[in-house]
């Protein structure tokens, strides 16, 4: 089947910056009310959706306005804070070390992904090609990315498997996390498949997979802790939930 170039990337792009915002909101209300984080998430308000079109020409997503919010208890102590920082990860066979600067985390993906993690000129230039954009296209929705690993191949549909992390970390109760996940979900016409955790050294992964219909895309919504007790909003892209959840099992395992 024909290659579709921009589909997919594109579309993850859009959502990284919606999700952002999201974030943001989310973040600000649970940690200014007095209430518990249940109730917090409870009366947290959805922001606008600009649902993302396989074949829509690229929207710029503004880079979110933070304010700074108190970091609460996370769902299980980091590693820094036991005072018995976790050694370095060696990735599994068949992966690499991937490495997120900006919000100093690193874990392993398969090892034929293409990484960026710098967003200059030269990487801009890759994903221009890989995407069919200009790279002028590029440079908003990259500002909010820290890192991206994308796979060489395209399936049969014209899509690549990928992962993004954002470069914002915030401190996000599991509620609040969950109902960004249904939120998201509402909002743009997918399914949520399950909403789980799964442990790292860094701390507790709280993370929701999606499933698109119209596409037949499967996304691994997760937060990754960092030992500082805030988390990174990523996202991996795949085509089934065995598969988002063997990958995402392999960044639990050698998160750092």
């Amino acid at each position: 089947m024909r290659r579709r170039p921009p589909a997919l990337l594109t579309v993850s792009l859009l959502c990284l910056g919606l999700s952002l915002s999201a974030c943001a909101s989310r973040s600000h209300q649970a940690s200014s009310k007095p209430t518990s984080t249940a109730g917090a998430a409870a009366t947290a308000q959805p922001t606008e959706s600009h649902k993302p079109t396989k074949h829509g020409s690229f929207e710029v997503v503004p880079l979110p306005s933070l304010s700074p919010t108190p970091t609460p208890t996370p769902s299980r102590p980091a590693a820094s804070w036991r005072n018995t920082p976790a050694p370095p990860a060696t990735p599994p066979a068949g992966y690499q070390t991937a490495k997120a600067p900006l919000t100093s985390i690193s874990f392993a993906v398969p090892a034929s992904w293409e990484v960026f993690n710098a967003f200059n000129a030269s990487e801009k230039q890759r994903l221009a090609e890989i995407t069919g954009l200009e790279t002028s296209e590029l440079e908003t929705s990259t500002s909010l990315m820290d890192l991206m690993a994308t796979a060489p191949t395209w399936n049969a549909e014209g899509y690549r498997e990928q992962m993004i992390c954002s470069k914002i970390a915030l401190p996000l109760p599991q509620e609040v996390i969950e109902k960004l996940i249904n939120d998201y979900a509402a909002e743009n016409g997918l399914t949520v498949v399950k909403i789980s955790s799964v442990e790292s050294a860094n701390g507790t992964i709280h993370y929701g997979v999606t499933y698109n219909p119209g596409d037949g895309v499967y996304i691994a919504h997760a937060y990754l802790p960092r030992p500082q007790g805030s988390q990174v909003t990523s996202r991996i892209y795949t085509f089934s939930t065995e598969r988002a959840e063997e990958l995402l099992g392999v960044v639990a395992s050698t998160l750092r």
